[in-house]
């Protein structure tokens, strides 16, 4: 469904690209759509097996980042590598420092990259990777309608409706939507669900693979209102400790 989006994307804006660099723009997303993938795949393993909270994982790739971007950074300013000068940190400051509406929006944007990450992450931890992959993917419908509600406002701004792109890419965002239903057995009654499928559509009162932040002693086990609800159902009983 994704491809089908591309493709008419493609359709639709008018390129001056030579097909080798073409080819190696399709390369680099594909290499990049691999990254992402291995990444949501090791969110998952250290979220279950290696026992760690969301939040610190998120705090972890954020470290990772850094680090990576203090090597990266400096190397980008200079003429060492063969495509020359593609950063200038002293100019960021600089425009930082005398335009407070930029500042303003690196502050929104960064606060709201967190806040995506931390539910991503959250989502990963109470469902799994693949429904972390399946919302992360329909961001790109929500893109798609501001895109076209701009353009509609300012035709400077946004993408318009063009026939006959618009309709593949409608097209492709239904499959999409229609693909993750599917997937979520929201097209099954509860009756012929199958167990897997009923508790993947369930939402637990605590993540199974993460420890909760603050320890309540009511939900110890010799407390009484443990001892009151447990033998009543066995869900209360399979919270982990």
């Amino acid at each position: 469904s994704l491809g089908i989006v591309g493709w008419a994307g493609s359709g639709l804006s008018a390129t001056t690209s030579t097909p080798e660099e073409f080819a190696i723009g399709v390369g680099l997303i594909l290499v990049g759509q691999v990254v992402c993938a291995t990444q949501y795949v090791v969110e998952e393993f250290l979220l279950g097996d290696a026992d760690c909270s969301p939040t610190l994982l998120v705090g972890l790739e954020g470290m990772w980042g850094c680090l990576f971007m203090s090597v990266v950074l400096p190397l980008l300013q200079t003429h060492a590598l063969p495509f020359g000068v593609y950063e200038n940190t002293g100019e960021t400051f600089f425009m930082l420092e005398h335009s407070w509406i930029l500042t303003g929006m690196v502050v929104l944007v960064t606060c709201s990259i967190f806040v995506y990450n931390i539910c991503g992450v959250t989502i990963t931890s109470i469902a799994s990777a693949v429904h972390h992959t399946f919302l992360d993917a329909s961001r790109t419908i929500l893109i798609w309608v501001v895109a076209v509600a701009l353009h509609s406002v300012d035709p400077s701004y946004g993408e318009g409706l063009v026939y006959p792109w618009s309709l593949v890419q409608l097209g492709g965002f239904v499959m999409l939507v229609v693909g993750e239903s599917i997937y979520a057995g929201l097209h099954l009654s509860k009756d012929t669900r199958s167990p897997t499928v009923s508790a993947s559509m369930a939402v637990p009162l605590m993540s199974p693979v993460s420890k909760p932040l603050v320890s309540s002693p009511m939900m110890a086990a010799s407390s009484p209102l443990m001892r009151f609800v447990q033998p009543e159902t066995d869900f209360v009983s399979s919270i982990p400790m």
